[in-house]
């Protein structure tokens, strides 16, 4: 995509600096219209201590499972709870993340590379959001825990202030995480120098509908549920969190405040296939 500032195209994380975010903020918004309100920047330590701090994450793992690459101790089946490190190689692993299969009696990789990882990165924040509800709303040591984690090791924008965290933390607390929404940006395979790349594709009805969803311009149709292939099944890179819930509260708050004009909202039912290798949904496993 093209690059904010910039006369070339490159893959987005590019555009990326811990230093100064602008340059990520406005190629978002270059290429694809979507508005950056905040900016909150999680690193390697910061990611481990959150998972510690909510005494591990539980993953339900359909075959055994393990990356030398990055350095993913074998793990399943069953429901297994991982921890730092280990949580932190689960999440990184890409090409070579390997699965048991029992049937062919060898082990076989996830086909979907980047696309695979992607879905299980999000998979694992959803279940580290609910893992977090479970244990620290019964919990003061972990709300605490987890909170000082946020204000020490995450690095976000200065219009977001210890005030701000807490009150997100409180409306959070009743938050239904089956809800969470994830979408990808539809891409095409293309090889650019030598190189393997995924080119974003925002033209279709599809996505168009998702677009207007982060810009602000439509709420998703909550009855309808995401489409899947499976356990060889896509998912996204970028989180959806209860947009038609909060969509509804705002205009609830407006509305009882006096504000003597109505906006109808259009409502939106994308539908996205989910490819790669990802676990299964496990109520149990939590």
């Amino acid at each position: 995509m093209s690059i904010s500032g910039t006369t070339r195209q490159a893959r987005i994380n590019s555009a990326f600096d811990a230093k100064d975010p602008s340059r990520l903020i406005r190629t978002i918004n270059d290429n694809f219209g979507v508005p950056v309100d905040h900016y909150v920047n999680v690193n390697l330590c910061a990611f481990k201590e959150i998972v510690d701090s909510v005494g591990g994450v539980k993953i339900p793992f359909n075959y055994r499972t393990k990356d030398d690459k990055v350095g993913f101790r074998e793990v399943g089946p069953g429901c297994v709870e991982l921890r730092g490190s280990q949580a932190l190689a689960y999440v990184r692993s890409r090409s070579g993340y390997k699965y048991f299969d029992e049937t062919k009696q060898k082990w076989a990789s996830d086909p979907t590379g980047d696309i695979g990882r992607i879905n299980r990165q999000q998979d694992f924040l959803r279940r580290s959001m609910q893992r977090a509800l479970d244990r620290a709303s019964t919990n003061p040591a972990t709300a605490n825990a987890l909170l000082n984690v946020a204000l020490q090791r995450v690095i976000t924008d200065d219009r977001i202030t210890p005030r701000d965290l807490l009150t997100l933390a409180q409306a959070m607390r009743n938050l239904d995480t089956t809800g969470v929404k994830s979408y990808t940006i539809e891409w095409s395979m293309r090889r650019i120098g030598g190189e393997s790349v995924l080119m974003p594709i925002i033209d279709t009805d599809s996505m168009q509908q998702i677009l207007k969803v982060f810009r602000g311009e439509a709420v998703v149709n909550r009855t309808d549920e995401d489409e899947s292939a499976g356990p060889l099944s896509v998912v996204d890179g970028t989180a959806f969190i209860g947009t038609a819930h909060i969509a509804s509260t705002l205009l609830s708050v407006l509305a009882a405040d006096g504000d003597t004009t109505t906006t109808t909202v259009p409502s939106v039912s994308p539908k996205q296939k989910r490819l790669g290798v990802f676990p299964p949904d496990d109520p149990s496993c939590r």
